[in-house]
């Protein structure tokens, strides 16, 4: 398992199915989620050299309105 901002997970669906799911009612999910994993025996490695790419609202009100959704 590497985690960043987000997680990629080997054995993705094993993984996830061993700690009980993803817990959507959670604000911060994708840690959550990594911290059952290593609570259950998965490895997390950091993994620095994983790049990626997001858009983000450029504005307050476009920020706004993400965070209503």
């Amino acid at each position: 398992m590497h985690c960043g901002n987000t997680c990629t997970i080997s054995n993705e669906k094993v993984a996830i199915l061993d700690v009980g799911g993803w817990q959507a009612e959670q604000p911060t999910e994708d840690i959550a989620i990594s911290w059952d994993m290593q609570v259950h025996g998965w490895q997390a490695y950091f993994a620095p050299h994983i790049r990626f790419f997001m858009d983000v609202p450029e504005t307050l009100p476009e920020l706004v309105k993400q965070r209503r959704r």
